[in-house]
């Protein structure tokens, strides 16, 4: 190569430290204008996957009233809702392993079974009882698919910290005569309700609503779970005997959707989240982390999203079955 030629050639050096902060800027302003489109992607899906969970548990409960003329009692001194339905969510090796006749949740850390039992037949009991269904969990919420139900025993000082979760309740009716848990919907305990008993229509009424995530001012405690929106699937009334005050798996509709309020057993007129207490459990709000509402089932098995500013009397409404209200638009 010549020298004239050699001359003319420019060696290219390193970026210099503004051209790369000006990479630097241009990359971070491209995530920063991705990540909300993905996150608003991700729980579209999640909100999808939510409300097909839903629909499989609406059309369970329509399949135990074809085979049962009824649908399953909110809560037995044994047994709930979800657990009568398994079979109709593919569930069956779960619903087999659950002896009928043994308390569910309760019965498999107290009465008749338990993780280290030598008993097949008991330990069955405990493993089905505590299962994970994921059918029952919320892709949005953020909780873990087990979690703390109850805190420490009261005889033995064991945790219960391995059940698995139900973040879909079933609606007893709402607070208009002013019980704990009311028996004016569809499921509370011992129902024995028929879908010709929802008389303000099957369209007209909720049966099932999201309980999922936090609600604003709530947090998970030590163990992973909140004391008013963490339960079980299969827990049945812990007194041995149902009563009205007694329906963890079940909602009385008293609060707006996503409130952190729940029933105040001394009564506070501001209406603070109450002590811990069982019988408040059965009013703490429907709730999720979805944007702008909750996932419901209607009677008829459709799936709709309420919106946490609906008017409370139209909330109301919807829960009771039979109180020949008009159902506003919502």
């Amino acid at each position: 190569m010549s020298k004239l030629h050699r001359g003319c050639l420019r060696v290219r050096g390193a970026f210099t430290l503004i051209e790369l902060l000006v990479v630097i800027a241009i990359i971070a302003i491209l995530i920063g204008l991705l990540l909300p489109a993905v996150q608003k992607v991700r729980e579209a899906a999640a909100r999808t996957k939510c409300q097909n969970n839903l629909k499989q548990i609406g059309l369970a409960l329509h399949n135990y009233h074809d085979t049962n003329s009824q649908l399953p009692p909110g809560e037995t001194a044994l047994h709930a809702w979800a657990m009568f339905i398994l079979p109709y969510l593919e569930q069956d090796n779960v619903y087999k392993g659950i002896n009928q006749n043994w308390k569910g949740y309760w019965g498999a850390y107290s009465d008749v079974a338990g993780p280290k039992d030598t008993d097949p037949v008991k330990l069955r009991h405990y493993q089905s009882c505590i299962s994970v269904i994921k059918t029952y969990l919320c892709p949005s919420s953020g909780h873990t698919e087990r979690g703390n139900i109850y805190g420490k025993e009261f005889t033995t000082g064991a945790f219960y910290d391995d059940a698995g979760v139900l973040e879909y309740m079933a609606i007893a009716g709402s607070d208009r005569r002013g019980l704990v848990s009311s028996t004016l919907g569809t499921f509370y305990a011992d129902s024995k309700t028929k879908l010709t008993d929802i008389t303000d229509g099957t369209s007209n009424t909720m049966i099932v609503g999201e309980s999922s995530g936090l609600a604003r001012q709530q947090h998970f405690n030590v163990y992973g779970s909140t004391t008013d929106n963490v339960v079980t699937w299969d827990i049945g009334s812990q007194g041995g005997t149902p009563t009205t005050e007694w329906t963890w798996p079940c909602r009385t509709i008293a609060f707006p959707p996503k409130s952190p309020y729940f029933y105040s057993y001394t009564n506070n007129p501001t209406r603070d989240v109450g002590p811990s207490i069982l019988n408040v459990i059965a009013r703490s709000s429907l709730k999720s982390n979805h944007p702008g509402g909750v996932n419901i089932i209607l009677g008829d098995g459709s799936v709709r999203m309420i919106s946490e500013s609906i008017d409370m009397e139209t909330y109301r409404n919807l829960a009771d079955r039979g109180d020949q209200n008009v159902v506003a638009p919502y």
